[in-house]
């Protein structure tokens, strides 16, 4: 079963003999195979963590660009290459295997501690509905206003809304008097609180190190 924000879908299986990704050529690769929502828009499928975790992952989606390294002796380097002297944010992140892939990390939001997981495949960020609520943010709170339909795997579409918060901080950066949008994602690990979709991919240029955490 594959969860989404749309709700569930039971995917079939296939084992493809070759498949090339860059320079790459990995052999007999298990691919799932479910409906036709992405051909619409030139898309024949997702790349998921079973392909994304081969190593470490530079992720610069502003300028179309996405890297897989093999990194050692690498513990106390800048693995930002790219920034130069300029100062770059490094989060913590949980353990990672083959059944617990999701990217989560600690961010805070209004001075609380929140656990914010980074999906390239969503389209936007979201908070989930009862983490704002246990900051005093409902649908019907001042300032709220409706947000659109938001729809992921699955067929169903869910209602949205955008709040006022008055910071969101990871690790150096910190946002003041910014809006977010909210949401009832019930799909997601029980300790997440957040999704960090496409939009901050977009703003930001990401090194995600898996061998060290």
């Amino acid at each position: 079963v594959v969860e989404g924000v749309g709700g569930q879908v039971r995917p079939d299986e296939a084992t493809v003999r070759k498949f090339i990704i860059g320079s790459q050529t990995l052999h007999r690769v298990d691919l799932l195979v479910y409906g036709d929502r992405f051909s619409a828009n030139g898309v024949d499928g997702i790349l998921g963590q079973n392909i994304l975790r081969l190593g470490d992952i530079e992720i610069d989606l502003a300028n179309g660009v996405a890297k897989l390294f093999k990194d050692s002796g690498c513990e106390h380097a800048n693995l930002a290459y790219w920034a130069g002297s300029a100062q770059v944010g490094v989060l913590d992140i949980q353990p990672t295997d083959p059944s617990r892939s999701q990217i989560v990390a600690q961010a805070q939001l209004n001075g609380s501690n929140i656990q914010v997981m980074f999906d390239a495949g969503a389209g936007c960020s979201s908070l989930v509905l009862h983490s704002a609520a246990k900051l005093g943010i409902t649908p019907q709170s001042p300032g709220v206003i409706p947000g659109g339909l938001v729809r992921g795997t699955g067929s169903a579409a869910r209602d949205s809304w955008i709040a006022p918060f008055k910071s969101f901080k990871l690790d150096s950066e910190e946002t003041l008097n910014t809006h977010l949008r909210i949401e009832d994602i019930n799909r997601l690990p029980k300790n997440v609180d957040m999704l960090l979709g496409a939009d901050f991919f977009l703003s930001h240029h990401i090194f995600i190190a898996y061998s060290q955490r």
